[in-house]
């Protein structure tokens, strides 16, 4: 039954629904409950109340009645004076954001999903690995591309009207026509694969809402909206379970949704950008990494010379490194939620589809010395951060722990530098003075490289003493102590350290921190150890700032100034060096969760 509702200001949208449907299975799936299924569409304020989302949601009530509980079951309870415990009003909430497949399965999901004891949220749902789920699908007609989806779901419709019957007739054995749900429950960062399977009352009717579902999930075409996606992965980073979850997670659930998976496994450093540098981008719809921050930044990095076109392909990232600070920063943080955005990515936003390909900022990083420009996707850092994140290698062994046990040796012994740090506030544009040196600028940065607008002053005259030039109007500076340096992207740089309030993937600025001498060790706490409020940027020693640009020139630590410290990009070792920042908008394409809510992320208050 198709349902044409009026809307309120925030009142749902029912779509469809649909009465005398089974599910809340019970023992083993041979017992259900009968209930009402609706599939409902609600506008969602973001964090912040600033923006609207729309969301789809499958709702199935109890009706109050049952099947699978004979006679002689309700005779042996009177015998037994045993009264059934009174149970609250049962329903369903299928948020399908975060849904990526619907098939019509065999009755053998019931046992293997609904086995044993009740899971914690009742008979509505339970915990089913995509690897075993693939078994259970029912085999079905190949809909093959959109013009045919949209005739098999006419044909279904018209067959449906045929077998549809008035309110109280006989229904047919529910239990013979299964239509699977499959998705995510998340809780903070975690997730667990669920199965949500409803019982319909006839073929027509079953086909029909598994042909809707997809057309919620995917978009009008009924179709994941990339067929072809090219996973590279790093089996020696992180903990080296990336190849564990391909084979476990990433191919099953593309299986599942019908999308076909190329895998390419890197076998030494620098690898992934000299294969994504050749790579024909028209054989594939998207790329995913699976491996922690540095494989995305080989990645992103390419370098092709058709980098216009090469920065509109959508890219992903499934985490299986330590730090998976860009997963964690579009709340993705775990492999299931980011294969499930990057299986239902679309470049346009349909009215409920899950994923969605969004801008990303790109930093350029313009080395003072030798005029060579690279670039970054997360972050810069100097000083603590960069100690704490490079000299955690030697406990890799450790996995995410390696962090927390490299800044306690780091806090136990803290180093101390100087620097000069430019950078030029959000709010400014370049002194027009400088405008006349846009051509010469342009002509000496190399062509396959995007043009800069913010530094490109760093590129005049020749390449000699590792300083800039004259500095625009504009531009602020600052000579002095520093204890912590960091220019991102994020505002997580690591699962459980929180850097920046306002940094987002497209905010279109660089959150700058640095922290001058503390009175003491302990001060720097709080910048390790934040619990998401951003509380240690009211220290009146640290120094927090939007800007478009941004110069670091290390001076050394302050007792010995030859020792320059440790400056990392992404998570990669570089050399220490005077570097122009500048934050390239928009530059790049990223697959995000259609969920996605940077204000929440970023606990913006």
């Amino acid at each position: 039954m198709i349902v044409d509702s009026a809307r309120g200001d925030d009142a749902p949208i029912v779509v469809r629904e649909q009465a005398h449907v089974n599910s809340w299975w019970k023992g083993g799936g041979t017992r259900s409950l009968t209930g009402s299924l609706q599939l409902t569409r609600e506008t969602l304020l973001t964090h912040d109340k600033k923006d609207r989302r729309t969301a789809a949601f499958l709702t199935w009530s109890h009706t109050g009645s049952h099947r699978g509980q004979t006679a002689s079951t309700k005779k042996i309870r009177h015998a037994l004076s045993i009264k059934k415990k009174p149970k609250g009003h049962r329903t369903i909430r299928v948020p399908l954001e975060r849904c990526y497949a619907v098939h019509r399965t065999n009755h053998s999901i019931l046992p293997a999903v609904y086995r044993g004891s009740s899971p914690s949220d009742g008979g509505g749902s339970m915990s089913l690995p995509a690897s075993l789920a693939l078994k259970h699908i029912a085999p079905i007609e190949d809909i093959g591309d959109a013009g045919q989806f949209a005739d098999k779901l006419a044909q279904t419709t018209q067959a449906l009207q045929q077998e549809e019957k008035p309110d109280g007739a006989e229904q047919a054995d529910v239990t013979l026509h299964l239509v699977t749900v499959f998705g995510l429950r998340q809780n903070g960062l975690r997730s667990r694969h669920r199965a949500w399977t409803f019982a319909f009352p006839n073929d027509a009717t079953a086909t029909a809402w598994t042909l809707w579902l997809r057309q919620e999930i995917y978009g009008q075409d009924g179709m994941p909206p990339r067929q072809r996606l090219l996973a590279i992965l790093n089996p020696f980073g992180g903990t080296r379970s990336a190849t564990r979850i391909y084979r476990q997670i990433v191919e099953p659930m593309a299986q599942l949704a019908g999308v076909t998976m190329t895998l390419v496994e890197t076998e030494r450093s620098k690898h992934a950008t000299e294969f994504v540098h050749a790579l024909d981008l028209s054989l594939y719809d998207g790329l995913i990494s699976i491996s922690g921050d540095g494989l995305y930044h080989e990645i992103v990095v390419g370098g092709r010379k058709d980098w216009d076109v090469a920065c509109q392909f959508p890219i992903g990232i499934v985490p299986a490194g330590s730090g998976n600070a860009m997963a964690v920063s579009v709340d993705q943080p775990t492999p299931e939620l980011a294969m499930a955005a990057a299986l239902c990515a679309a470049d346009h936003m349909h009215a409920c589809s899950l994923g969605d390909v969004r801008p990303m900022d790109i930093m350029a990083i313009t080395s003072l010395a030798s005029r060579e420009v690279y670039y970054a996707h997360e972050m810069v850092t100097w000083s603590l951060v960069a100690d704490i994140d490079i000299e955690a290698d030697r406990y890799r062994w450790a996995g995410p722990a390696r962090f927390t046990m490299s800044a306690v040796w780091r806090m136990l012994s803290l180093r101390q530098y100087k620097a000069r740090i430019h950078y030029l506030p959000n709010d400014k544009q370049p002194a027009s003075g400088h405008s006349e040196h846009a051509d010469a600028a342009s002509t000496a940065l190399p062509s396959n490289r995007p043009p800069l607008k913010y530094t490109r002053f760093c590129h005049e005259g020749e390449i000699a003493a590792a300083t800039p030039p004259a500095l625009p109007d504009g531009w602020h500076s600052y000579e002095g102590p520093v204890a912590h340096f960091i220019a991102s992207s994020l505002p997580w740089i690591s699962p459980d350290t929180y850097i920046a309030p306002t940094a987002g993937i497209s905010s279109g600025h660089i959150d700058l921190v640095w922290l001058a001498k503390p009175d003491h060790a302990l001060q720097l706490l709080p910048v390790l150890a934040d619990d998401g409020r951003g509380d240690y940027l009211k220290s009146p020693h640290t120094q927090w700032h939007q800007v478009r640009a941004v110069i670091l020139e290390p001076l050394g630590r302050v007792r010995d100034p030859q020792l320059q410290g440790i400056m990392d990009v992404d998570g990669e070792l570089v050399s220490c060096e005077s570097l122009a920042i500048e934050c390239l908008p928009g530059l790049a394409r990223m697959i995000v969760p259609r969920w996605l809510d940077e204000a929440k992320v970023a606990r913006r208050t």
